[in-house]
C-alpha cells in the first residue's frame, strides 16, 4: 500500500482479507473512516476515509476497495507532521493535530480545524493555541467536548464553542 490506507475485509474475523490499498497520496498516520451521513450529499452512504497523511489532511472515498478515489487533498501552513484527527458529530468539520508543528515553530499546542463540507474542497477553518507548549498527540470528540492527549501536559477536555473559527475553552 506504499505507507497508505491499508483496508481489510473482516466479515470472517477468524480469516482477514486485503481487500484494498491506496498509497497514492503519501504516508497515512492514521485515518477516521465512516459511512457518511454528512452534509456533502453527493457522497451519502459512500464510505469515506478521512487520513493524515504526513503533511496533509486527504479525503478518499473508499467505498469500492479495490478502487479508491481521492476526494481532496489539503496541506496548511506552517505544517510539521500530520498526525490524527476526528469528525465533528455533524461532520463538517475534521479536528486534528500537527504532532512537530509546536517544536519546529516554537507556538503552544495547536489544534487545527478543517471545514469538511464540501469533501472535494475541504479548507482550514482556523486553529487554537492551547495554554503550553505541550506537543499535542490524539484528539477525540464526543458532543461539544475534545479530548486531547498531548506529551507533556495530559489530557484536556475543550469545550466547542465554534467549529468555524476554531474557538474552543
Amino acid at each position: 500500500c506504499d505507507g497508505g490506507l491499508h483496508m481489510v475485509d473482516i466479515s470472517n474475523p477468524i480469516e482477514p482479507i486485503k481487500a484494498g490499498c491506496y498509497g497514492a497520496d503519501n504516508y497515512t498516520h492514521d485515518a477516521q473512516c465512516v459511512i457518511y451521513d454528512g452534509p456533502d450529499s453527493r457522497y451519502l452512504g459512500q464510505e469515506i476515509c478521512f487520513a493524515a497523511n504526513a503533511d496533509t489532511i486527504t479525503i478518499v472515498d473508499v467505498t469500492n476497495k479495490t478502487n479508491p478515489i481521492q476526494l481532496s487533498r489539503t496541506g496548511y501552513k506552517d505544517e510539521g507532521y500530520t498526525h490524527q484527527g476526528w469528525l465533528s458529530p455533524d461532520k463538517k468539520y475534521f479536528v486534528f493535530g500537527d504532532e512537530t508543528d509546536e517544536k519546529k515553530y516554537g507556538h503552544n499546542t495547536k489544534i487545527l480545524v478543517m471545514d469538511v463540507q464540501d469533501l472535494q474542497n475541504a479548507t482550514l477553518a482556523g486553529y487554537y493555541l492551547g495554554p503550553s507548549k505541550a506537543i499535542d498527540h490524539n484528539l477525540y470528540i464526543i458532543d461539544d467536548l475534545v479530548y486531547l492527549a498531548s506529551y507533556r501536559a495530559g489530557m484536556r477536555i475543550l469545550r466547542i464553542k465554534d467549529y468555524a473559527t476554531a474557538d474552543f475553552e
